[in-house]
């Protein structure tokens, strides 16, 4: 497909606005992986429509969506290397996967989650190595009127 365009450089994106006070987001996505919401009751769901890469079709438009995050809500950004990880059989771990290790450490906040999450994975791939980048950034939104350390 890139060789028929000749261009083999693209990449991936997801932008996000978050708004502390309102808990208003805005996002644009472009070829990256679908972020994750779970609600604070533990509902949980993938955003956005994927989009084009940027680089890959050109003049591509790119979809802006926007949720309102309540209190306890977060919001999971992560590499494709997670959902590509493969256990020792060769089953990728797809997005069901992600899914229910998300709802696993549902309890976790912070670093602890993201710890567990890993810990998770290498669970997941008995101990061999990702095939692929694995990275994620953590949102979670907590009263913004709080004082903090």
């Amino acid at each position: 497909m890139l060789t028929e365009m000749n261009t083999d450089q693209y990449l991936t994106l997801l932008l996000g606005h978050l708004d502390l006070q309102t808990g208003r987001m805005v996002m644009t996505q472009a070829g990256h992986p679908f972020p994750v919401l779970q609600r604070a009751n533990g509902d949980i769901k993938f955003l956005g429509n994927g989009g084009f890469p940027i680089g890959l079709i050109e003049d591509a438009a790119f979809d802006q969506f926007d949720l309102m995050l309540e209190l306890g809500d977060r919001v999971l950004i992560l590499s494709d290397g997670i959902m590509e990880c493969v256990d020792p059989a060769g089953n990728m771990l797809r997005d069901e996967g992600l899914l229910d290790l998300v709802r696993e450490n549902k309890s976790l906040r912070g670093n602890d989650f993201l710890e567990a999450l890993i810990w998770n994975l290498n669970g997941f791939a008995c101990d061999q190595e990702f095939p692929d980048d694995v990275s994620a950034i953590l949102i979670e939104y907590e009263d913004p009127n709080r004082e903090t350390a």
